[in-house]
């Protein structure tokens, strides 16, 4: 396994005010991890610190994989673009978006885009509009573009909340599927949902470093 993340003494928050100070935490490649603690506590901001520097105070979180390599997934998803697309065109269009110039579409490409589709039950509603899909399943078409771009790192903030009681254990399914090729750093406050997904490790806002779970 190689790391793709790492936090080495970081202080974050906001207008220099650290919310936490001094976390130490490493992600390797097919890892799982999950920050929890109460609500205000700082873990959302932690989690998003990785992508915006003016959280970062002092210290380091050093992502070591190319920043388009990364997927973000919210609380409750929402779309600067693309919400007008039917959900196959979404889906191509992420594709193309995050590969080079010289990458072209083939049928492996597609059979894979569909693949993914039956997986997440897209297949049925492939050309419905992104903008008429419930929350639970704009999550999951989050889930499903980050890998059909191939993402080999999933920053997911409370991802369940959008999910009715139908949708979340395939949800976390497709998390276990894939837990082998991406990273996975989760923020979750419900032990229950902690205890379903068996992280690899957990960090507890208020200590300074990760414990095995």
């Amino acid at each position: 396994m190689s790391c793709v993340l790492e936090f080495q003494k970081a202080s974050v928050g906001y207008s220099r005010n650290p919310l936490l100070k001094g976390v130490n935490l490493q992600l390797q490649s097919g890892q799982r991890g999950v920050i929890t603690g109460p609500n205000g506590c700082g873990k959302s901001t932690l989690l998003k610190s990785i992508l915006d520097p003016h959280l970062q105070i002092s210290g380091r979180i050093e992502l070591k994989i190319p920043r388009q390599k990364l997927a973000w997934l919210s609380q409750w998803p929402r779309l600067d673009w693309g919400v007008h697309c039917s959900v196959s065109e979404f889906l191509l269009s992420s594709w193309q978006v995050s590969q080079s110039l010289w990458s072209s579409f083939d049928s492996k490409q597609a059979s894979r885009i569909t693949s993914l589709m039956e997986k997440f039950d897209f297949v049925s509603k492939k050309d419905h509009a992104v903008a008429d899909l419930s929350g639970g399943e704009l999550q999951r078409l989050m889930l499903c573009r980050a890998l059909v771009v191939g993402a080999e790192l999933l920053l997911m903030d409370e991802p369940f909340s959008a999910l009715d009681i139908k949708s979340k254990p395939r949800f976390i399914e497709i998390l276990n599927e894939k837990r082998s090729e991406t990273a996975q750093l989760l923020v979750l406050h419900d032990r229950r949902d902690i205890e379903k997904i068996k992280p690899d490790w957990l960090f507890e806002v208020g200590s300074d470093v990760a414990h095995s779970h």
